[in-house]
């Protein structure tokens, strides 16, 4: 049997040590250095609409047709269909287990879902009228967190006026996703670079157990 030589044994352990901690370093410096770039990669975008209305419908076409090249926005019936097969309990108040689970069946890396309708009100000043609104709701697939949500609201003195003038505001509404996004995917790179960063484990805690640093 080979005795324990404690110098080149010690040396190796070391140097496989600072090989690993270089190459992790490396990796965290690549991602820190990508950050910038993280605004124009083409993320994977599905469009859903778990009502099914023909409001619904109407709106997320023109809003998928509105999206910028920059972002790949996936078939929206095959997204609904794989959407389906997913077992969510609320689809408006997902878990971050769940919102997991439905973006690797989607396949996509952000989904965004759309709620929508049209309302008649009235009030005192102005009589009846109605209020058309949109309810978006941007959530990470890698994370299963909500990056946004937020509501789009019009009024007018017919319904289909409102619906026009929410329709209108589809452009903008767009260019708010797209920030969205673009936000969320920077943060994530930025988390995962700095959980690549590894320090020198204290003297005193099990990591540093047969380990010998350079310096």
């Amino acid at each position: 049997m080979r005795s324990r030589n404690f110098i080149t044994d010690d040396l190796f352990k070391t140097a496989d040590w600072c090989i690993s901690k270089r190459a992790r370093s490396l990796v965290a410096f690549a991602a820190l250095f990508l950050l910038p770039a993280a605004n124009v990669v083409a993320q994977r975008v599905a469009i859903l609409t778990p009502q099914k209305t023909a409001q619904d419908a109407d709106y997320s076409q023109r809003l998928s047709e509105s999206l910028p090249n920059q972002l790949k926005i996936l078939d929206r019936s095959q997204s609904e269909t794989a959407f389906r097969t997913v077992q969510i309990g609320d689809v408006y108040n997902m878990g971050l287990d769940e919102a997991k689970a439905a973006a690797a069946v989607i396949g996509c890396d952000y989904f965004v879902i759309v709620r929508t309708g049209t309302q008649r009100r009235s009030s005192f000043s102005r009589g009846d009228y109605y209020e058309a609104f949109s309810v978006h709701y941007v959530v990470s697939g890698r994370t299963g967190g909500l990056v946004s949500w937020f509501l789009k609201s019009f009024e007018a003195d017919d319904q289909d006026k409102a619906f026009r003038t929410l329709a209108a505001s589809i452009d903008n509404t767009s260019k708010e996703i797209v920030n969205k996004i673009r936000s969320a995917n920077v943060s994530e790179l930025r988390s995962a670079a700095d959980a690549q960063i590894e320090e020198v484990p204290d003297t005193d805690s099990p990591a540093s157990k047969d380990l010998k640093p350079p310096i």
